[in-house]
């Protein structure tokens, strides 16, 4: 359908390079080689946060809808279920971020004859500099009054520090090469079923701070890259 083809346009795009790469915050993208709309994303821990040094993964699927509709996302790095890692990332893998309408806000943008519309660029990109953020207390509806505050600060100082030491626990870069190798084999039984994986749905939760045929992006190869990077800093 169309939006088979919306998809690997966007494919080609991050091969050629859109994707931030670099030693602070990186996105890397594994694409199911039977199936191009479902993929496996991992973006790295931004430096200077509480998940610096971490891998955490996502999976993503675009239904026959796409682009009119965003892409399904659902982050996977939750330790069975037993972590939530930021007030928009939940224990059941919703994310909630108003780019995905999961969240309140401007959402999704519609392609028209002039405007390319809404793109899973952007998505990852918003991840990254939305919800990976140095104080993610604050990201919680109503936190922000207590900014500045001797409560606030005691409070975000201990909420970074529970996550920072499960990032080391739950996301560390060889749990994610294990977590995209375990997601793609769930992937090609979902594509063959038809059937997509259950995402959020807007509803309460953490507030928003604010291709080619044969083409098959991996994450795998890259985690031994990031591995070596960050140990040479």
């Amino acid at each position: 359908g169309p939006h088979i083809s919306r998809v690997a346009k966007e494919i080609a795009g991050l091969a050629g390079g859109a994707l931030p790469l670099n030693r602070s915050s990186s996105a890397f993208v594994r694409v199911d080689d039977a199936k191009s709309v479902i993929w496996s994303i991992m973006i790295t821990g931004p430096e200077d946060t509480p998940y610096d040094g971490g891998c955490f993964v996502f999976d993503a699927f675009f239904p026959s809808g796409y682009p009119t509709h965003a892409p399904k996302i659902q982050f996977k790095t939750t330790g069975g279920g037993r972590w939530r890692a930021n007030p928009n990332l939940y224990k059941d893998g919703k994310v909630c971020l108003s780019l995905l309408g999961t969240w309140h806000g401007e959402g999704w943008m519609v392609p028209t004859a002039s405007n390319f519309g809404s793109t899973i660029l952007q998505v990852l990109v918003s991840i990254q500099a939305l919800i990976f953020v140095s104080d993610p207390y604050y990201n919680e509806p109503g936190y922000e009054r207590d900014m500045g505050t001797p409560k606030g600060d005691a409070a975000c100082k201990e909420y970074s520090a529970k996550r920072r030491e499960a990032t080391v626990r739950f996301a560390p870069p060889k749990r994610a090469l294990v977590s995209t190798r375990k997601s793609g084999k769930r992937r090609t039984s979902r594509a063959t079923r038809n059937r997509p994986p259950r995402y959020g749905t807007p509803s309460s939760c953490g507030v928003e701070a604010g291709s080619r045929a044969g083409h098959q992006p991996s994450v795998i190869p890259l985690i031994p890259w990031f591995i070596r990077h960050r140990n040479a800093r």
